[in-house]
């Protein structure tokens, strides 16, 4: 980058690293160390469905107090997103909410010339594909419980036709040890 960054003006950096961020099949977020909301891309405005103003007064707070009523578990979603603040470690996590969504979430410390200055959150929906999962597990179960009742049915039915037919056998020999005429040795 800084090769590239010789070789073109400030403002047109600043535009590439925009156009970047907007790149992203993510929705991005970015907060200074205070927590402050600094830059975001449209993606995330589309994903969280956080109002313009909202975002545009860089509130970390009212932004968490816009989203957390979505939450599956609001209390434990602020806790989790005040908690990485200050954490020094990138995570991965998943995010639940009430109506169904799923989101990826990661995110991890921005450091400039090795300082902390902030975080950098992504957000991945990934509701579609949970639910694909979800659906393949039980097509999985469905097909092994078919499989399962196939394979009893199977056995008891070998069972019910196995003993008629050793009764049926029996009765012939019994019949065959008698003196039979011909044509009753026949139908035996």
């Amino acid at each position: 980058l800084s090769d590239w960054s010789s070789d073109v003006c400030s403002s047109d950096l600043t535009e590439a690293l925009r156009a970047s961020l907007e790149s992203t099949a993510d929705g991005i977020v970015v907060v200074d160390s205070t927590g402050r909301l600094v830059r975001y891309n449209q993606k995330f405005l589309k994903l969280w469905n956080i109002p313009d103003h909202i975002l545009a007064s860089g509130d970390s707070n009212a932004a968490l107090d816009f989203v957390q009523s979505q939450m599956k578990d609001p209390a434990g979603f602020v806790a989790r997103v005040r908690q990485l603040y200050g954490d020094d470690r990138a995570i991965d996590d998943l995010i639940e909410f009430q109506d169904g969504r799923v989101f990826e979430r990661h995110s991890e410390p921005q450091r400039v010339n090795g300082k902390n200055v902030g975080r950098v959150w992504g957000f991945r929906d990934i509701t579609e594909r949970r639910h694909a999962e979800r659906e393949l597990s039980q097509a999985k179960e469905a097909a092994e419980a078919a499989s399962l009742a196939k394979s009893s049915f199977l056995a008891n039915m070998s069972h019910e036709i196995r003993t008629p037919m050793n009764g049926v056998m029996g009765m012939i020999e019994l019949a065959l040890d008698t003196e039979p005429g011909a044509d009753q040795t026949e139908y035996l």
